[in-house]
């Protein structure tokens, strides 16, 4: 799915269903849970980009490689497991076994493991670049998604926020 086919004027609609800011992790998250969730398949999700409207099918996300990582809860492992993002992206996760909680010049401490836990690991190390492709992977099962650049957004009742118009259509 290319910015152009997610800007189609046939999938515009004159209200949208769940007005999304941003594709990052959190936005682009949200996304595949809806795409995911009984009754929420059919519901039309506008994403809203400060920059320019992603291209969501593309495997390189940006020239410039993010070096920056995510740590994930072992529950939110399961998350992206139940949402069939986990299978692409376990291969790039790098596994917590243990976990070291003290408070410096403070008496006390505590350590968990894994294996106290009978747990493959407590949580994984991700690059958010490899996050994000997954993410976006799940994104494009979602039929009647839009991606825009904020530019094409016009508050039309500054008094009634949820009246948007986008690309010039209300």
């Amino acid at each position: 799915m290319t910015s152009t086919d997610m800007l189609d004027h046939d999938k515009n609609c004159r209200s949208v269903d769940v007005l999304i800011v941003g594709s990052g992790l959190i936005g682009s998250s949200l996304v595949c849970a809806l795409s995911s969730a009984m009754g929420a398949k059919n519901l039309s999700v506008l994403v809203v980009e400060a920059g320019p409207a992603r291209d969501i099918s593309k495997a390189e996300l940006d020239s410039e490689r993010d070096a920056r990582s995510t740590a994930l809860s072992f529950g939110s492992s399961q998350i992206l497991e139940r949402l069939g993002l986990w299978k692409g992206l376990s291969g790039f996760a790098a596994p917590i076994h243990e976990i070291f909680v003290s408070d410096q010049g403070r008496f006390g401490a505590t350590r968990l493991t894994s294996a106290e836990y009978k747990l493959d690991a407590l949580g994984y190390v991700v690059e958010n670049q490899n996050l994000l492709s997954a993410l976006y992977e799940g994104m494009q099962s979602h039929k009647k998604l839009n991606i825009v650049n904020l530019s094409l957004i016009h508050i039309s009742e500054p008094t009634r926020p949820e009246r948007i118009a986008y690309g010039g259509v209300w």
